[in-house]
This record gives structure tokens, C-alpha cells and sequence, in this order.
């Protein structure tokens, strides 16, 4: 047995955790702009660095680009289709602060 705070997540909580990022559309298609995709950070600040990555399955990076607004367009051009995760890094501008990171799957389909 286990006594005390094991910090342990319930599915409850992590249905109720806003996303830090959105990215749209997703998938890209054929129909919708597919020259970029669009990430849009709700809490976005000049304070932070925030820096995507786009990984492909396995696990190798295929993109990296800072953010510097609220809603950044990312090209595709580089991507083929596929399944990719995209990791948002947030740190605070003055180094004080904890490394926030969130995580999305993308889906290219041309």
C-alpha cells in the first residue's frame, strides 16, 4: 500500500486541462490551405520564449521555428504526409519560471 500524495492524474483532470496551443487545420488537406498550418498560443506573451517542434513518428525533427505572435503560420512545404507531433516550448523570458511543454498531433494528408 501507498500512503500520501502520489500526484497521479485522473482522467477527469486531464479532460478539464486547457491545450496551450491549437493548430488548424488539422489535417491538412488538399482543400484547406494546405501551404501552412496556423498555431494559435490563447495565452501568448512577449515574455516568453516559445519555440515548435515538429517531429515525424519517429521521432526525428523535421521542423524547428520560434513563435513570435499569437497566431503563427508554419509551411508544410517540408512535411509529406504523414502523422507528426508538434511540441510547443514555452520559457519565461527571464530564465525564472518553469519550462512549460504541450504537445499535439498533426495530420498531413495531400
Amino acid at each position: 500500500l501507498f500512503y500520501g500524495d502520489n500526484n497521479v492524474s485522473t482522467s477527469a483532470d486531464l479532460q478539464t486541462q486547457k491545450p496551450a496551443f491549437e493548430l488548424y487545420p488539422n489535417p491538412v488537406t488538399n482543400g484547406s490551405a494546405s501551404d501552412y498550418f496556423t498555431v494559435y498560443v490563447p495565452d501568448f506573451s512577449v515574455r516568453q520564449q516559445m519555440t515548435l517542434t515538429v517531429q515525424n513518428m519517429l521521432g526525428q525533427t523535421i521542423l524547428t521555428q520560434p513563435l513570435t505572435m499569437q497566431r503563427n503560420a508554419v509551411s508544410t512545404s517540408e512535411l509529406a504526409n504523414g502523422i507528426y507531433i508538434c511540441t510547443l516550448e514555452i520559457k519565461p523570458e527571464n530564465g525564472s519560471g518553469n519550462t512549460i511543454r504541450s504537445q499535439q498531433k498533426l495530420v498531413i494528408e495531400r
